[in-house]
C-alpha cells in the first residue's frame, strides 16, 4: 500500500511542492526525494523561461519605439509604446489577469499585416496561460489541505488537475513561440521596408 501511496503521492508533491515529512528509507522516501529535485529544477527552468520571456518583451517594445521615433510617426502611438510597462504588466495583482494580453496585442497592432501572415491565436494561448494559473493556486491549496491525511481520491483529483495544468502550460509555450516568430517575421518585413523608406 506505501508503494501505491507514493506513485499516487509523487505527482503531487512534484507540481505542487508540498513540504512532506520523509517516511523513513525505502522507495517512497526516493520517491519523495526525488520529487523535491524535480521541483527545484523546474522552479529554475520557471525563473529563467520567464526571464527570457520578458527580456524578449522589453526588447520587441523598444525596438517598436525607435522605429516609430525615427520614421517619425506622431506623438500619440509612440507615447504608447513603452518597454518597461510591457514587463511590469506582468506584475500587477488582478490587472495581469488582462494588461499583458492587451500589451502583446498592441504590439500586433504596430506591425503591419502582409501576405502569408499566420493567424495568431492570441485569445487561446492568454485563455491557456490563464487557466493554468488559476489550476495552479487549485492545486497548491488543495495538496496543502491533503497533505495532513491520505485521501486516495483527492490526490488522484490533484493529480489530473496537474496533469491539466501542464498541459495548458504546454499549449501556451507552444503557441507563444509561434507568436514570437511570428511577431519577429513581420518586424523583420517591416523593418526592412521601414529602412528602404528612409533612405
Amino acid at each position: 500500500m506505501l508503494g501505491v501511496q507514493a506513485v499516487l503521492l509523487c505527482p503531487i508533491v512534484l507540481v505542487a511542492g508540498v513540504q512532506i515529512e520523509s517516511p523513513g528509507r525505502g522507495p517512497e522516501a526516493q520517491v519523495l526525494s526525488l520529487s523535491m529535485q524535480l521541483i527545484s529544477a523546474h522552479r529554475v527552468v520557471a525563473v529563467v523561461a520567464a526571464l527570457l520571456f520578458l527580456s524578449w518583451m522589453y526588447r520587441a517594445r523598444a525596438r517598436q519605439r525607435w522605429f516609430l521615433e525615427r520614421a517619425g510617426a506622431p506623438q500619440s502611438p509612440r507615447s504608447n509604446v513603452s518597454p518597461w510597462r510591457s514587463v511590469e504588466v506582468w506584475f500587477v495583482p488582478v490587472a495581469n489577469l488582462f494588461l499583458p494580453y492587451q500589451e502583446v496585442k498592441d504590439m500586433f497592432r504596430l506591425e503591419p499585416t502582409g501576405p502569408g501572415d499566420r493567424d495568431l491565436d492570441l485569445p487561446v494561448w492568454w485563455g491557456c496561460l490563464v487557466a493554468a494559473g488559476v489550476l495552479t493556486v487549485v492545486v497548491h491549496v488543495g495538496a496543502r489541505m491533503s497533505a495532513a491525511s491520505f485521501i486516495v481520491w483527492r490526490y488522484v483529483l490533484l493529480m489530473w488537475l496537474n496533469v491539466l495544468r501542464y498541459g495548458l502550460l504546454l499549449i501556451s509555450a507552444v503557441l507563444a513561440i509561434r507568436w514570437i516568430g511570428e511577431f519577429e517575421r513581420r518586424a523583420a518585413r517591416h523593418s526592412t521596408a521601414g529602412g528602404e523608406r528612409l533612405q
